[in-house]
């Protein structure tokens, strides 16, 4: 923020430079000519005593006619260039200096006002502000925000993590938010990034996993999976792994994987839990399908 201000600050300094060298330029050029007039007016006023004492010596009988001569040979040179470059006052030179001063300011704020971005700034600046009170509202609403708040909350970490790059909880808040968000283009970079500072942690490798796994690049699709499947060794995360593996293994119609796969979560788990009854119908319902592709496939 800083360098920005300081680069606002030299352009300004630039302009007003610009209306300074221009009114020095004219200052300089309005001396000049006000000191060949008096150079002139001293000549003039030098030859007409000249011409004085010349008459009283009887060395001139035109007198008039002379004089009339040097009057339109000054003419010539001084008045014309006065009628076209009238020189300007001092007073009136530096009010010219400030009222253009003023507009070179009065332009550079609109013109920022205008394409400078200024609310988006001044809202960065209020989110900044607001960081602990998004990070407290989104625990207490167990992650449920309204997507202006998501956004601020987006603005928020990205910031943040501009200045503290190396941690990882900023990283997997920041790739959480995306997600419910929706916006892959900040959540995967997010986790990968989470994941590079962390490679140990399984529920980080997990949720950068998922959010490959998660896209519609097949790609990307598989890079989750290959993360993933090591993760099967691991009890404390293993049975979510199965759950999003048998997941994507439905999505792409691979019926009997998904049902190998809820078929470990079912060995897992006590007859009695809740889960166990949706495991048995999300069964029943791959095994149908597997058959109607195997039935369509005979035929």
């Amino acid at each position: 923020m800083m360098l920005f201000w300081m680069g606002v600050a030299f352009l300004v300094l630039l302009a007003l430079f610009c209306v300074w060298i221009t009114w020095r330029f004219y200052q300089r050029r309005s001396m000049a000519s006000t000191a060949r007039e008096h150079l002139s007016a001293a000549f003039y006023q030098q030859r007409l005593d000249e011409l004085k004492i010349e008459s009283e010596q009887g060395l001139v009988f035109d007198e008039p006619r002379l004089v009339i001569d040097l009057k339109q040979s000054l003419l010539d040179d001084i008045p014309v260039e006065r009628d076209n470059n009238q020189p300007m006052l001092p007073v009136v030179e530096k009010r010219l200096v400030f009222i253009l001063s003023t507009a070179v300011l009065l332009l550079c704020a609109g013109m920022y006002t205008w394409v400078g971005g200024y609310h988006q700034v001044s809202h960065w600046q209020q989110v900044q502000h607001s960081t602990p009170a998004l990070t407290q509202k989104l625990i207490t609403s167990h992650g449920v925000l309204t997507p202006s708040d998501r956004q601020d909350l987006l603005l928020a970490l990205r910031t943040r993590l501009a200045d503290k790059p190396d941690d990882t909880t900023g990283w997997m808040m920041l790739g959480r938010v995306a997600t419910v968000a929706q916006n892959n283009a900040i959540a995967i970079p997010a986790f990968a990034k989470a994941h590079d500072l962390s490679k140990q942690d399984d529920s980080i490798t997990f949720a950068y996993g998922q959010s490959l796994i998660l896209t519609s690049n097949s790609g990307l699709q598989q890079q989750g999976r290959d993360l993933l499947l090591p993760l099967l060794t691991k009890p404390s995360i293993a049975f979510n792994v199965l759950s999003l593996l048998a997941y994507d293994a439905f999505s792409q119609q691979k019926y009997g994987d998904a049902i190998a796969y809820w078929q470990k979560m079912q060995n897992a788990i006590p007859v009695d839990d809740k889960r166990y009854a949706k495991l048995v119908d999300n069964i029943a319902k791959a095994q149908q399908l597997l058959s109607d592709n195997n039935k369509s496939r005979g035929q």
